[in-house]
């Protein structure tokens, strides 16, 4: 026995020595699970040396005038039989909850491939947490990673490793500078590019006319300038744009100045002897935002927000909502054919990092397949049907309408 506790003495006085030489990023204990004999290491990265930072750097802020990515080139990827994650299931809120039900996804999602794949979590609390996990990653010679999930995560991995050393699936969307990396791919939930993806929907549904009412928030203006850029791109013209700012009787002030002149178009129009149909209005903002501004719309007009407009249980918040349609991910459109499990009792946000971290790690499954296919790609999953385009996954949802204060999926054009 007391050979043994020396033994054990030593190893850990080891490891402590190798924590000590690089205590700026901290080895991350790997938890593995999932379907195969876990490993459990500690495992130390090697510091960067200051040449290569640089060299680094200087690649990462190279590009073209504009700031514009080269176009990007899919590499080969051969079979993957071992996934590690980077995700802040250590975090607090619902950001930690989001991350645990991203995780919890992802071994379902292999479970209905019936596949067996060993998948490695390196747990993080925060962004720079992630950046240490997602290079204990890489010295425990990971073959394929999804994360970091944190946009100020997923920024610091792209900054530190501009090309990544193994293929990597992140869960943000990068900035337009350091998109192309080489190895890395994008799937995500982000709100912009729903808003995007709600535009294109709205056209190919025969749709001539839009209308952006935004809130001055972030958000707003990040759906509404989405929204906006994706219909100009298809159309030439920008649309019409009301804007709403934040304090709330000034944005009662701006919301009548918006009714006022609905009111005066709709009262022109209708008198006309071909009547055009009435523009569709994206609102552009948080839930409350989007009840609140969908109040002022006169009967006539359609409106349209991102699937953050969704009550989170039915109610007197979802019967303002009446006749709102947004893009919603399959798994939550139709819940008779989702497969949540236990996680079916998580809130909104939760069970839908769930269906992404499904898709993920079906997608990274797939790799061998669509890393020979390349662009146009399509993957039918449970957050929306994926198309790869450059090194993003492309997620489109299902329409889905407010009807007497329950969501449910129409039909699609």
């Amino acid at each position: 026995m007391s050979r043994v506790i020396a033994v054990l003495l030593a190893l850990l006085l080891a490891a402590g020595g190798a924590f000590a030489q690089n205590p700026d990023t901290p080895p991350v204990r790997p938890s593995s699970g999932g379907f195969m004999p876990p490993k459990i290491n500690w495992v130390q990265t090697e510091e960067e040396k200051p040449a290569a930072a640089a060299e680094k750097k200087s690649e990462s802020e190279s590009g073209d005038a504009d700031g514009s990515a080269a176009p990007f080139e899919i590499p080969f990827i051969p079979e993957v039989g071992r996934v590690a994650m980077a995700l802040p299931v250590d975090a607090p809120g619902l950001v930690g909850r989001a991350a645990g039900g991203f995780h919890q996804g992802c071994m379902r999602g292999v479970q209905k491939e019936g596949a067996r794949l060993w998948l490695d979590l390196y747990p993080a609390a925060n962004a720079e947490g992630e950046l240490a996990a997602y290079e204990s990653a890489l010295a425990n010679d990971a073959q394929f990673i999804i994360g970091p999930m944190s946009k100020s995560g997923a920024l610091a991995a792209l900054k530190k490793y501009p090309d990544a050393p193994v293929p990597t699936i992140l869960l943000q969307p990068p900035p337009r500078r350091l998109a192309g990396g080489k190895n890395y791919f994008v799937m995500t939930l982000d709100s912009a590019r729903e808003a995007a993806a709600l535009a294109q929907f709205l056209l190919a549904a025969g749709n001539e006319r839009a209308v952006v009412v935004a809130s001055e928030s972030a958000l707003g203006r990040r759906q509404g300038a989405a929204f906006s850029a994706a219909w100009r791109e298809a159309t030439g013209e920008y649309p019409r744009q009301f804007s709403a700012r934040t304090g709330a009787e000034e944005e009662r002030e701006d919301l009548r100045a918006m009714f006022e002149e609905f009111k005066q178009q709709t009262e022109v129009e209708v008198e006309e002897e071909e009547a055009p149909p009435p523009p569709a209005v994206f609102i552009a903002g948080s839930a409350e935002f989007t009840r609140r501004a969908r109040s002022y719309l006169p009967a006539r007009y359609p409106a349209y927000a991102g699937s953050v407009a969704r009550a989170d249980e039915e109610g007197p918040a979802a019967l303002q909502l009446e006749g709102l349609r947004f893009l919603e991910i399959p798994w939550l459109a139709n819940p008779t054919a989702a497969d949540f499990g236990a996680a079916g009792a998580r809130p909104l946000a939760e069970r839908r990092y769930f269906a992404l971290g499904a898709d993920a790690c079906r997608v990274a499954l797939r790799a061998e397949e669509w890393s020979a296919v390349g662009g146009g790609w399509t993957f039918s999953g449970a957050a929306g049907l994926y198309v790869l385009r450059g090194n993003e996954f492309m997620r489109e949802g299902v329409l889905s309408e407010y009807r007497e204060g329950r969501a449910a999926a129409v039909r699609s054009p």
